[in-house]
């Protein structure tokens, strides 16, 4: 049963990479220090990148930064234990990316960051539609969320 498991993690990880980003941006007045995860959608033919706002609530468009979806398969490391130190070519760099407009609702802690549609033609992101997915959650509907940076949790949030 663990190995049915972790495969239906694995895939379910590769699934959602290519809509998922890595986000740098500021934190107690340090560039770098605010990091967290957004997941890219189609929202009224805008391309949004979502997070928390408290990811970015201190940067400013120019000092916001992400990291996209490795080509190939994602590789996995133990978070437990410090991983071995990467080859420079195995390293990720942070990607600058135009910023149209940033809104937030930080009563909620989200921000929507729009961003052009070409940068999925520079970078590997998909934009899941949301047009696409007309169901609405409807009250005491559980909503799974999954957006540590490591993704080592996820869990149901009533709605």
């Amino acid at each position: 049963m663990d190995d049915i498991n972790s495969f239906a993690t694995d895939a379910f990880d590769e699934a959602i990479a290519a809509y998922t980003v890595g986000i740098v941006g500021a934190r107690s007045g340090q560039l770098g220090a605010g990091i967290g995860t957004g997941a890219a959608v189609l929202w009224n033919e805008r391309a949004l990148i979502l997070t928390a706002w408290h990811v970015i609530q201190e940067s400013q468009p120019e000092c916001i930064w992400f990291f996209f979806r490795p080509k190939g398969t994602l590789i996995r490391q133990i978070t437990a234990r410090r991983p071995r130190a990467s080859a420079p070519a195995d390293r990720y760099l942070r990607e600058s990316v135009s910023i149209m407009n940033i809104a937030e609702a930080s009563d909620i802690d989200l921000a929507a960051i729009e961003v052009p549609h070409s940068i999925s033609v520079q970078y590997p992101i998909q934009f899941y539609d949301l047009k696409a997915q007309r169901a609405t959650a409807g009250i005491g509907t559980s909503v799974l969320l999954g957006a540590t940076p490591a993704l080592c949790s996820a869990g149901g949030r009533q709605l």
